[in-house]
């Protein structure tokens, strides 16, 4: 016998997750991206990433990712 109530959160998962992948799909272009346009004409960013700690374990990335952050911005 097929349980009613199991059935129906099967339906609405399916049908969420549709409508997800449709936004997702549509989405930059009816949001309007597109092309990056600055709104400062000077901006100054700080961007930090610690790889090191004394009482945490250590990351492997962080200063890295800052590095690149930066170039970007």
């Amino acid at each position: 016998m097929i349980d009613r109530g199991e059935l129906q959160r099967k339906f609405l998962m399916l049908r969420s997750l549709t409508i997800l992948i449709i936004i997702c799909m549509i989405g930059p272009p009816v949001l309007g991206a597109g092309v990056y346009q600055p709104g400062y004409s000077s901006s100054y960013a700080l961007v930090v990433g610690i790889d090191k700690y004394s009482h945490w374990p250590n990351l492997e990335y962080a200063a890295k990712d800052a590095a690149e952050i930066a170039a970007v911005l």
